[in-house]
């Protein structure tokens, strides 16, 4: 049986690890950056081998990472719309690396994936925003190679979230 939750990175990614044992617990949810600023910039690779290092010490056996809360792939801002693509690239590339260290390492754990928002639907109508979001992921896919997954996060009855 797999019990986890979402648990804070704040301090450093592999403090979400040390969560993770704190609560005994097997599956986290995390944010390797932090969830109200853009994630643009990659994340150290001494931060991730940090990471690796601690998992390698813990119980864990799936991971999720989440986006960034402030991704809207269906804005009309170009500036804005970019910064959520690259925030999810940063993410996608983060989780690849984590996991091909994990192979590596024999590490009996899973990188299921980036979760997140696709956006709300203020500034377009329905369709042009769908069709924006699709023209985001499949733009962010394109540039990120492996197999990492990015994995829509519903928002049931949340006003004109997509999802």
């Amino acid at each position: 049986m797999y019990l986890g939750a979402h648990v804070s990175s704040a301090g450093g990614i592999e403090n979400a690890i040390k969560a993770a044992d704190k609560y005994d617990i097997n599956t986290i949810q995390m944010m390797p950056t932090a969830p109200m600023r853009w994630a643009t910039k990659p994340i150290p690779q001494e931060n991730i081998n940090k990471f690796i290092e601690q998992l390698k010490q813990s119980q864990l056996k799936k991971i999720l990472i989440h986006g960034i809360y402030l991704t809207n792939l269906a804005r009309k801002d170009k500036k804005l719309f970019h910064l959520g693509k690259m925030g999810l690239v940063v993410y996608l590339d983060f989780a690849q690396k984590v996991d091909e260290l994990i192979e590596k390492n024999s590490i009996d754990c899973e990188m299921l994936g980036i979760c997140f928002h696709p956006g709300s639907q203020k500034e377009l109508s329905y369709e042009d925003s769908i069709e924006r979001i699709s023209y985001g992921i499949n733009w962010i896919l394109d540039e990120v190679k492996g197999k990492q997954k990015l994995l829509i996060e519903t928002t049931a009855g949340m006003g004109n979230n997509l999802g």
